[in-house]
């Protein structure tokens, strides 16, 4: 199934609700153990992914994916944030104009992180500097795979990124926060010049996730553990 997010960060709870009535629809018609649902997607896409798995979590619903599947995702909205505010600094005008964007959408949706971040903690998979009240603690039994591709001379030269501005650093926290709460279903492949976007350099792209490999790891059963 292949849902429209809007390429936006985040869903509303009856975006969730719809998600999961359509799942557990198409799974009951086609025989489907509901026990061994994967969800996942690329950027924002393994963002929302995270933030549905939380959803389902949180409400205690009876139907659970079973593994999760994300690509160079933001899983830290409110690192982000902050991240790209120190970009406004810099003399790069790549990179100044998506801080510019993407400091400009939290904001209007999730509010200035200086005002209060009860927004981010809701929309975040992860808000690390607030562990306690992160939503991380809702991920700690689920089996997931991450993707990214650390290609540092390439985000330095196209974009003056520093290794803690990409997404794949935010994902080794994330995981390294996720195994010391006890999770050892997880796993965070680096991959090296995969990344392609229309034959040009580019390592935040699908062509970083093999697809044979992700769909073996999809189809060794597994079933959901509970909390």
């Amino acid at each position: 199934l292949i849902f429209d997010y809007y390429k936006s960060f985040f869903l509303t709870e009856k975006d969730f609700q719809m998600m999961y009535n359509v799942v557990e629809k198409v799974a009951k018609d086609n025989f489907i153990p509901l026990k061994q649902i994967t969800i996942g997607g690329f950027s924002v896409g393994g963002t929302i992914a995270l933030n549905y798995c939380t959803w389902v979590k949180k409400l205690k619903k009876k139907n659970i994916p079973s593994k999760i599947f994300v690509g160079d995702s933001p899983v830290d909205l409110l690192s982000l944030y902050r991240r790209k505010e120190l970009f406004l600094k810099k003399d790069q005008d790549v990179a100044k104009k998506e801080a510019e964007f993407i400091i400009k959408f939290l904001k209007y949706y999730l509010g200035d992180p200086k005002e209060g971040i009860s927004k981010y903690l809701k929309y975040s998979p992860s808000v690390r500097l607030y562990k306690e009240k992160s939503n991380i603690k809702y991920l700690k039994n689920y089996e997931i795979r991450f993707y990214s591709e650390p290609d540092l001379s390439w985000y330095k030269e196209k974009l003056n990124f520093d290794y803690e501005d990409t997404n794949s650093y935010q994902i080794d926290l994330f995981v390294d926060d996720l195994k010391k709460m006890g999770n050892k279903n997880i796993r965070h492949i680096k991959t090296k010049n995969k990344g392609y976007l229309n034959k040009e350099k580019n390592p935040h792209s699908w062509t970083i996730i093999e697809a044979e490999g992700l769909i073996n790891w999809i189809m060794n059963n597994s079933t959901c553990k509970e909390n």
